[in-house]
């Protein structure tokens, strides 16, 4: 009947969810307007503990108050800290004035923000969970720099990891580096990963202490942000009722959609790879490939494909689409909806 098929389709998905969320959840984030709909995202989930940002996509202190003024709409307490890593390859600032419009948003100016400088210290932060904690899930939807840092001081900590969900990179699919702003002609590298090519290498280089899942651009590119996702964000705002948080939430992500709804290449990149935890179901599966990080210029940045292994290469796992259309546009309801 439709209600055994319908019980059946719930406890699976409850199965795959509580497969993959065992333990605690932490975002490193940095803190463009998809990004902070990935705290929403994984905020329904009583153990996400922690979020780290980083100065990459976005300037303090603006995303910190920005991230500060959305907890308090958030049903749990979630700590909020800074890294002081820097990027090898920095952003241009013209991409890292989604913090500012954020923390503008009409939503959010009436809310008090709870941080002042000085922010407390990610890194350390980050390093002190995971001396205490186990089974952990990061959610990496930035350069995994505050992590391999750690890691690199001090290896042991791997230990307290359970998987890595990264949005990164480019495997079968051209990068995403505006060719106008490089006078060089790198198509292959994707910004979170070009940002610290070294620090995701680095990450790489952990596949056989934990499993890393890859959310790189052969599946983002399919999600943008298109007539059909702001129909569902507009349908979000009218079906929830007035004067609730709910509301505030989906008012507010539809306020910051619209500010680059316009920005035809903008796509729910970081989404993608937090949308995961919730709606696996939706994804195909994530396929065991080996992949290395590529150093050196002209395609610095490039997860590459490899021929054989190496000592530079690593099993990594890769998810690279969504099981079909009608679940890609599953996803963009339920993150106009969540």
């Amino acid at each position: 009947s439709k209600a055994t098929v319908s019980v059946l389709y719930w406890s699976s998905n409850m199965l795959q969810l509580f497969s993959l969320c065992v333990g605690s959840i932490l975002l490193i984030q940095d803190a463009d307007i998809d990004d902070y709909t990935c705290t929403i995202i994984l905020s329904v989930f009583k153990d996400f503990e922690g979020e780290v940002l980083i100065n990459a996509d976005s300037t303090a202190p603006a995303n910190m108050e920005a991230a500060s003024k959305l907890h308090k709409l958030l049903p749990y307490e979630i700590s909020l800290s800074l890294s002081r890593v820097r990027m090898y390859n920095a952003f241009p600032y013209e991409y890292r004035k989604d913090a500012v419009v954020y923390l503008g948003l009409p939503e959010l100016v009436p809310l008090p923000s709870t941080v002042s400088w000085p922010f407390e210290d990610g890194d350390r932060w980050l390093e002190e969970y995971l001396k205490v904690h186990t089974n952990v899930t990061l959610v990496i939807t930035a350069a995994p720099t505050p992590l391999t840092e750690i890691l690199k001081r001090n290896r042991q900590l791997a230990k307290s990891i359970r998987k890595v969900l990264m949005m990164g990179g480019a495997v079968d699919v051209p990068g995403n580096l505006n060719p106008q702003q490089f006078p060089w002609n790198n198509t292959k590298a994707e910004w979170n990963i070009y940002a610290d090519p070294f620090a995701s290498a680095d990450l790489f280089s952990f596949a056989d202490d934990f499993e890393i899942i890859l959310f790189p651009l052969d599946i983002s590119n399919q999600a943008p942000i298109n007539n059909y996702f702001f129909s569902s964000l507009q349908e979000a705002v009218a079906t929830s009722p007035p004067n609730t948080t709910e509301h505030t939430i989906h008012e507010l992500m539809l306020s910051a959609y619209s500010y680059v709804r316009n920005n035809t290449l903008y796509r729910l990149w970081d989404a993608v790879a937090a949308g995961y935890t919730r709606w696996p179901e939706l994804y195909s599966p994530a396929v065991p490939t080996l992949l290395e990080v590529v150093t050196v210029p002209p395609n610095m940045g490039w997860t590459r494909r490899c021929a054989a292994p190496s000592p530079t290469c690593a099993t990594v796992y890769v998810v690279g689409s969504f099981v079909n259309d009608t679940c890609r546009d599953k996803f963009l309801t339920n993150v106009a909806q969540s």
